[in-house]
């Protein structure tokens, strides 16, 4: 009672933390032990069917697609740093520009301090990438939502479907590795075609279109997003470039 308060002394025994413990809980973080390996599945079989899964009634079978994306990612962007591509082109066009002003003494104090704010920018970029990129998904499904406005998915399912297909992307970029052993120009290839026919696969399944028609309208949807995410997210890059080497 408020009276007699009780004196109650609680013993409690930890235990230590064991590898086991770990492993489990890093897994739990993610949530990936409960469907992930079937949504990854279902997505390779039909990504299409697999969206139209989680939208309805079997939605607790699969993997969230946010959860999911940030899997996805971080091991996209551990594949893609063990790949030799990008420590290539850093190489070839550090090579490329301090050639280019060889010939240009005045001029060398200025570029050399572009060069520097060039790299740093790469830095910056590298170090951001997963949400530079992620940026993508929602100027993708606003123009898929655009051309399908007559369809019965608002705005947010057309988020929740490209990022499905993003993870998917995500979960190909296994193969840039293999440039160790093969051309890089050949896995790029092969890598490009292979989401492409997904993303024109699941565009089918999910509206429910034919393949022509989902082949001309996902070309359409991919030029006009990557153009209007490329344009601002340069002249994003090139206000920061300028403001950093003070030309603006």
């Amino acid at each position: 009672t408020e009276e007699e308060p009780l004196d109650v002394t609680e013993v409690r025994r930890v235990k230590r933390i064991t590898m086991k413990q770990v492993m489990n809980s890093a897994i739990d973080a993610f949530n990936i032990e409960r469907g992930g390996i079937y949504t990854i599945k279902q997505l390779f079989i039909n990504p299409g069917a697999a969206v139209l899964d989680y939208l309805g009634v079997n939605r607790f079978h699969y993997v969230p697609p946010f959860r999911i994306l940030i899997v996805t990612t971080a091991i996209a962007l551990f594949m893609i740093g063990i790949a030799e591509l990008p420590e290539q082109a850093a190489t070839d066009f550090s090579t490329g520009f301090n050639s280019s002003i060889e010939d240009r003494d005045s001029d060398r104090e200025k570029s050399q301090q572009v060069l520097e704010s060039i790299f740093h920018l790469m830095e910056l970029v590298q170090g951001y990438t997963n949400l530079i990129l992620w940026t993508f998904i929602p100027f993708i499904a606003l123009f898929t939502w655009l051309i399908n406005l007559k369809r019965k998915f608002n705005y947010a399912e057309h988020i929740v479907f490209q990022t499905y297909l993003f993870c998917l992307s995500n979960i190909l970029s296994l193969l840039f590795p293999l440039d160790h052993f093969l051309p890089g120009w050949v896995i790029f290839l092969v890598v490009y075609i292979l989401m492409f026919f997904y993303y024109t696969y699941g565009y089918k399944e999910f509206l429910n279109k034919s393949w022509m028609r989902s082949f001309f309208e996902t070309c359409l949807i991919l030029i006009f997003s990557l153009t209007f995410w490329s344009v601002l997210l340069g002249v994003s890059l090139i206000l920061y470039l300028l403001l950093d080497t003070n030309t603006l």
